[in-house]
This record gives structure tokens, C-alpha cells and sequence, in this order.
């Protein structure tokens, strides 16, 4: 059995055809998403339409909530929450009826067995919750051993929303994968770079790949190029607001 892994598309169709294509090409049985498909890009609808299409069990991250809940007040701390929530709401109004019906179904978790009592549990940010970051650095005994406590399966948990490809081992019984970001990987897998804003996106779309056969695992994380132009293109050609904030996150942006 061969599987793929997504996360993080942000509505950017672009990336998530580029990184499709790949995927095929490798003759997948199976694809599951992570979450967090649609909000802050230029295309939710058609990158929403997309996966709906092809039938793709979908986490439901924490900016899918946030993209069906636009319409309602937020405070903004920050001038940038602002912005995202003008986003937000312009992206929202994208979305068509059968969109959020199917936005609304996207689960928590999702169990799929690997064989020989080995399952992957998918979820968005830990299976206890799709706001918590697990990243290369976390004590392994302390809040990792919390997360994975009332795991008592040895199991592949794979987990998106914090963009950044993560491969690691806990007790020797569990895996833990991040398969990166499709629509706005981090430049930077530096935490300390992030607390300082530094962090950039970078042109490509991120995936990994599962490969069980005959009791054992084979993972690989993988990077598809993506032409910053091409990210351009769809930016202004949608009509969203606050493009140049946007592009700007990215390492390749030029002011114009």
C-alpha cells in the first residue's frame, strides 16, 4: 500500500496541481489531506472544489474553522489580523454552498490501519487538539509524552500546521511525520527565526509518501518547485485584497 500525505494548501491551486501531478505519477492508493485547505489563498473555491472532486478524506484545521467563521467579529491584536481577516471574509464569499457542506464534514482525526496492528492517525495539529504545534525540538518527556499517552498502538501520527517537514522517532514505538506545507512551506525551520518574523515562504509545494509493504514503512518527504511566478499570477489575478502583503512573505518577492 502507498500513501500520500498533504497539508496546509491555503488556497493555492497552483501548488496543489503541481504536487497532484507528482503524487499520480507515483500510483498512490491512497491521499489524505491534513487541513487547513482553503484560507488566505487565492483560489479556496477551486483548490476546495478540487479535493472534493477526487474525494479526499480532510482534517479539519484550525484555519478551515476560521475560514467558515468569517463572517463573525474577531479582535485584532495586530495589524496583520486585520488584514487576515479581511482575507478571510473576501475568501469566504468564494466558497460556493456545496464548498462549506463539505468544509463542515472535515474530521478531527482519521485512523487508517498499515497492517500488523500498525495505523496512521492523521490530524492536524496533535490528535488532542488542531492548534498544537508538534516540531523537531519538543522534549521528547515532557509535552510529547503528554500528547501521545493514550496511544498504546505503535503508530504513525501525521500532523500538519506548523508548515515546516518533520521526521522523528519517540520510545522507538511511534513516528512522527509532518509532510510540510502544499501552498506556503516555511523558508525557515528555525523557531527562534520565526519569534523574530524572519520566517519566509518558499516557492515549492510539500508532500510525503508512505510505502508499506511486507511489515515495513518507507516514508519520504518530498519537495515539488513551484515558479514563483506562478504564485504571482493567481495572486493578482484574483482579486483578493492585500496582495502585496501576501507576496511579500515570500523569500522570492521584489517590490515592484
Amino acid at each position: 500500500m502507498k500513501l500520500a500525505i498533504i497539508s496546509d494548501i491555503h488556497g493555492f491551486y497552483s501548488n496543489l496541481e503541481a504536487v497532484l501531478s507528482q503524487i499520480e505519477s507515483r500510483q498512490v492508493d491512497q491521499l489524505v489531506c491534513l487541513g487547513d485547505v482553503a484560507e488566505l489563498g487565492p483560489e479556496p473555491h477551486r483548490v476546495v472544489e478540487r479535493l472534493r472532486k477526487i474525494k479526499c478524506p480532510v482534517i479539519n484545521g484550525n484555519e478551515d474553522g476560521a475560514l467558515l467563521s468569517a463572517n463573525s467579529p474577531r479582535n485584532y491584536p495586530t495589524s496583520d489580523d486585520k488584514i487576515i481577516h479581511d482575507i478571510d471574509k473576501w475568501g469566504y464569499g468564494k466558497l460556493t454552498k456545496e464548498d462549506v457542506e463539505y468544509m463542515k464534514g472535515f474530521k478531527p482525526t482519521i485512523e487508517i490501519p498499515l497492517g500488523e496492528g500498525k495505523n496512521l492517525i492523521c490530524c492536524h495539529g496533535s490528535p488532542r487538539s488542531n492548534t498544537e504545534k508538534i516540531t523537531s525540538t519538543l522534549p521528547d518527556d515532557q509535552k510529547l509524552s503528554e500528547i501521545v499517552a493514550k496511544i498504546t498502538n505503535p503508530s504513525i501520527i501525521a500532523s500538519g500546521h506548523s508548515h515546516l517537514q518533520v521526521l522523528r522517532s519517540y520510545l522507538g514505538l511511534t513516528l512522527w511525520i509532518n509532510p510540510g506545507s502544499v501552498g506556503l512551506p516555511f523558508l525557515y525551520d528555525s523557531t527562534s527565526d520565526m519569534k523574530m518574523d524572519k520566517a519566509k515562504f518558499r516557492s515549492c509545494g510539500e508532500y510525503a509518501l508512505l510505502n508499506v509493504e511486507d511489515g515495513k514503512i518507507g516514508i519520504e518527504l518530498n519537495q515539488e518547485p513551484i515558479e514563483f511566478e506562478m504564485i504571482t499570477r493567481s495572486v493578482r489575478e484574483s482579486g483578493m485584497p492585500h496582495q502585496e502583503w501576501l507576496l511579500a512573505l515570500w523569500n522570492d518577492y521584489k517590490k515592484p
